[in-house]
């Protein structure tokens, strides 16, 4: 697992590096290191509700998000449409998560964080993250792009 010493640039900069390789990946590939944990960043705001966690997504995640997406995305979208969609997403997960338009929270565990984003002057979609509280840091489980 890694620690989050490093910028919040450069964590996502590596996540997308992941996104690409796993984009010309079969659906259904064994990845190396599903279960690997790959650090975001630090939630530091006393008045968020899971301040002081760090958030946290696996390889097998991103690879769910990567599958999923992607197979939505391609049917309306060219592969280096989708793909900038994909890295729209993933460059916006702290903006989502940090600047939430609503958070819900289930018995579970489970948080539900959402945020709307205009792609244009008439249309807007929202990003919606599910993450577990996994001992003391937050797990990205899926990310899902809404249209409104």
């Amino acid at each position: 697992m890694e620690t989050v010493d490093q910028d919040t640039y450069e964590n996502i900069e590596k996540i997308r590096g992941i996104i690409a390789a796993y984009y010309d990946l079969p659906n259904g590939y064994k990845i190396e290191n599903p279960d690997e944990l790959l650090a975001l960043f630090a939630i530091n705001n006393h008045l968020h509700p899971h301040n002081g966690l760090i958030v946290y997504i696996s390889r097998r995640s991103l690879k769910h998000f990567v599958e999923r997406r992607k197979e939505e995305l391609l049917k309306n979208n060219n592969r280096d449409r989708s793909l900038a969609f994909m890295c729209f997403i993933v460059e916006n997960i702290q903006a989502t998560i940090l600047e939430f338009d609503s958070c819900t929270k289930e018995i579970t565990g489970k948080c539900f964080y959402k945020k709307r984003y205009p792609i244009s002057s008439k249309r807007q979609r929202s990003i919606r993250i599910v993450l577990e509280i996994k001992e003391s840091r937050l797990e990205i489980i899926s990310i899902h792009l809404r249209k409104n």
